[in-house]
This record gives structure tokens, sequence and C-alpha cells, in this order.
């Protein structure tokens, strides 16, 4: 099935469906995250309102169109004016393998690249997670090293615009 997406920024409110894919191991397994504990309702808001209040992040909720359904989240952190470092997840394990990680992938780089004015995108990926590899290779990231069983990879501006299917150069 082709699911159509749309993101939006991140709210205090998102904080209700949020909470629970923090206390999935699954949906954490490729990540950095590890659960110490379980994590409220409360406990999340209060994560997601400090940081929402970072000038150096842009954080966004992956929702469907049918339905405005909220499935992900996507971001750009650590932004300093010319790079930025890139995070996606999908926390709804329903929907996972669907191609959604790599459409709302090509909008938050466009989104990067020709409304920030980014020159570099750079993302950590654990080695074993074969699909989201693939994604990022597909949008053109290259690897860029390894640290700790995860895999460094960078997209420069000039890269993405040469891949860039509605770009003339």
């Amino acid at each position: 099935m082709n699911f159509e997406i749309y993101l939006r920024v991140l709210t205090l409110a998102d904080a209700r469906v949020s909470y629970k894919w923090r206390n999935n191991p699954k949906v954490w397994k490729y990540t950095n995250f590890h659960l110490s504990g379980q994590i409220t309702h409360k406990i999340e808001e209060r994560w997601l309102r400090d940081v929402l209040k970072k000038t150096d992040q842009k954080r966004f909720a992956i929702c469907l169109k049918k339905d405005d359904r909220y499935i992900g989240n996507i971001q750009l952190t650590n932004i300093d004016g010319f790079s930025a470092d890139f995070h996606l997840v999908i926390g709804d394990p329903e929907y996972w393998g669907k191609g959604i990680g790599q459409k709302a992938t090509a909008i938050i780089l466009d989104f990067a690249f020709f409304e920030m004015c980014l020159t570099e995108v750079s993302l950590t990926v654990d080695t074993d997670n074969k699909a989201a590899i693939a994604i990022y290779k597909k949008k053109g990231f290259v690897d860029a090293g390894q640290q700790n069983h995860h895999n460094v990879m960078r997209l420069t501006r000039t890269r993405h615009l040469t891949n860039h299917s509605n770009y003339v150069i």
C-alpha cells in the first residue's frame, strides 16, 4: 500500500502517543536510546518541552495524510548554520517497511538543503540496520567512518542537488 505522508512541527500534545513508543524496546533496537525504566506520559511531555526549546534543533512529526495519524519523528539536531545531524524513527511498528522512512527522509533533506541552506547533513546508523542504510545510500549519503557499531554517513548539499530529480544543474 502507498502511504502519503507530511511533516509538521512536533508539539507537546504528541507526548500522548510518543511515550508509548519509548516503552517499546523494538522501536529502539537500532538506536542509542536504552530504556532504563517506564516512560510515563508526564516524563515524555517534560522531555519534549525541554527539547522543543532548543534553538539548534528542528523536530517534526511524521503523519499520514489520510487521517493525520502521528506515526514517527524526524529531526535535525546540532544545527550550526552549515550542518546538522539527522535522526529518524517510525514509532508505530504497523508502518515499518512501508517506504515511509524513505519519503520522510526526502522531505527533511529538501528542507535542510533548500530551506535552511545547510551544506552537510550527517547521521549515525547501527551497522545491523540494513534497511535504513539502504534508504540513506539511495538518498545519496556516503560512508564517512564507524563509531561503536554505527556507520557515520554524510550527505553534502552538492551531492543532494546532483541526485535530486527536480533540480537542474
